[in-house]
């Protein structure tokens, strides 16, 4: 027996408490979830939002960057969308059934999704993406996907996932903040990381790309063939690229951008964003994330565990906190899965105290004595130049370094490169990123740890390897039982502040900023990355 899914489906009872429990921090609401009084969508305008940088591909299945996930999230459909509740609901899946024990989800397409070249989306094209593209490429579905044992296509718009095993967040990974469907005629037969489409990316979204000026600005135009009838309602969407923080707190305050996403504001400048007559402020928007500083465990003297100890005694997480986030919306981390994932969080973690002088005694012990000119040896930490609060922790932990004798480089990488220097070729020693959890550990974490994401984009950049890491993130994937989760992912956190592959620095929400006259944001509580701009509109 099957439990059918009508076009306003949600999850099964059991995924949705395990999710909701996930997630103790309040659901985000988005800047403009609740209009004022007269307020309704009007068609017609431009949007301007901004990016740090060139996003490092338009091909979002094939890695996880921020700035590629931004900009061209509404280019793209999904099988399900997340909505503001935590639960599926239909998009390019117009119904969908899933068998008693879960193994078995049958999802019917819509049949008037059309690409932007005007094919049209077919079972085809959904097989394609997820065997070919997001699970080998998308370090989120390669963790998630290894789960499922075939994919079957009865007609041109039935498709039909096989588990091996139950996956608690399996239509999760089927919606918006994973796997986005491209179309198979275009990308067969080439490496779809390198696919000149990449550079002019066609989906079947609400907007159609119609130019990249590198350095400059992206420009999308509305998809007058768009599935839903009515949407979307702006002309087009302009996303300005801006490296530098403070220039993007000005253009915000003259109006020159719409809306400054959290992860793109300079915090020490929160204050003066809030002072913007009208602004709408989000302050808990989207899922909470991590400051997190990868270890290379393939370079000397990194791959000692000994070592990686003695830095993270080196460094006081509470300065992080206070000068790298000026104490906005963050706190200090205590385990590798944020305070706020709830259940999933354990209180019972413990990472080695802040203490310069048993940090400098371990060194020692380690073999890394002190040369006459006070260094034991050099580093370099790596960072995105578009996150003021990864530039700062990285310098940050370049100045805490010296009291222990560690000379620290502070390297600021361009967004673009960052997937093949960091993540491909293991080119660094420490890096820097501010990473997001998704609301699950499974979406968000096991990515960074399990043995299967070497080598993908905001994978497991460590390199690190451990088979009974990978074997309870599998576990906890595999049950939607909060209490069997909990357990998994307990275990892990106990073994990742022993093994140290990375140390989580701080715990933080963004707080997203959004100009009066901008609405319809709030329609997923995976926060702006994700967001299809189908149901944005302007005032004015």
């Amino acid at each position: 027996m099957t439990v059918a899914h009508s076009r306003h489906a949600a999850f099964p009872l059991a995924m949705v408490l395990a999710l909701l429990m996930t997630a103790c921090a309040p659901a985000a609401t988005g800047p403009a979830a609740s209009p004022s009084a007269g307020d309704s969508p009007r068609k017609g305008g431009t949007f301007v939002g901004v990016v740090t940088g060139d996003p490092q591909t338009g091909n979002r299945d094939t890695n996880t960057d921020l700035n590629t996930f931004y900009a061209f999230s509404p280019v793209f459909s999904s099988l399900v969308r997340v909505d503001a509740t935590r639960t599926a609901s239909p998009e390019l899946a117009e119904s969908w059934t899933i068998s008693p024990d879960e193994k078995t989800y049958t999802f019917k397409l819509r049949k008037n999704a059309k690409f932007h070249d005007g094919s049209p989306v077919t079972s085809a094209d959904v097989k394609f993406t997820a065997e070919e593209v997001a699970g080998k490429y998308q370090a989120q579905a390669i963790s998630i996907f290894k789960n499922v044992e075939r994919i079957d296509t009865p007609d041109d718009y039935t498709v039909v996932f096989v588990l091996k095993q139950p996956v608690a967040i399996f239509q999760l990974a089927l919606g918006q903040q994973v796997m986005v469907i491209l179309p198979k005629k275009i990308y067969q037969g080439s490496d779809p990381r390198t696919n000149a489409a990449n550079n002019a990316p066609i989906g079947s979204g609400p907007f159609k790309f119609k130019e990249w000026v590198k350095g400059d600005h992206i420009t999308l135009v509305r998809n007058d063939d768009y599935y839903i009838p009515g949407l979307p309602y702006l002309d087009q969407v302009i996303y300005r690229i801006i490296p530098d923080a403070g220039s993007r707190t000005v253009a915000f305050q003259k109006g020159d951008i719409d809306f400054l996403p959290g992860q793109y504001v300079a915090r020490e400048q929160a204050k003066d964003l809030a002072s913007v007559p009208g602004v709408q402020i989000d302050d808990h928007s989207g899922p909470p994330g991590q400051e997190l500083m990868f270890f290379n465990l393939t370079k000397k003297p990194l791959d000692d565990v000994k070592v990686r100890t003695a830095i993270v005694m080196a460094l006081d997480q509470k300065a992080f906190v206070e000068r790298a986030f000026f104490g906005s919306g963050a706190k200090v981390a205590t385990s590798h899965i944020e305070i706020d994932l709830g259940a999933y969080h354990s209180p019972s973690v413990k990472f080695p105290a802040f203490d310069v002088a048993k940090a400098n005694q371990a060194l020692d012990d380690a073999g890394y004595k002190k040369g006459s000119d006070g260094i034991r040896f050099k580093l370099r930490i790596m960072y995105s130049p578009g996150n003021d609060s990864d530039r700062r922790s990285a310098e940050l932990v370049r100045d805490q370094m010296v009291a222990v004798g560690i000379s620290v480089q502070s390297t600021p990488l361009d967004q673009a490169v960052i997937a093949k220097q960091v993540f491909t070729d293991a080119d660094f020693d420490l890096f820097n990123a501010s990473v997001t959890s998704n609301n699950d550990p499974e979406l968000g974490k096991s990515r960074h740890y399990v043995s299967g994401t070497i080598g993908a984009s905001y994978g497991n950049g460590s390199r690190y390897r451990n088979a009974e890491v990978d074997q309870l993130f599998a576990q906890g994937a595999a049950t939607s039982n909060v209490d069997r989760r909990k357990d998994a992912y307990w275990k892990v956190q106990e073994i990742l502040a022993k093994d140290l592959p990375t140390f989580p620095l701080v715990d933080y929400n963004n707080i997203d900023h959004a100009r009066p006259e901008v609405r319809g944001f709030g329609a997923t509580p995976l926060g702006f990355p994700y967001h299809r701009m189908d149901n944005v509109w302007r005032t004015k």
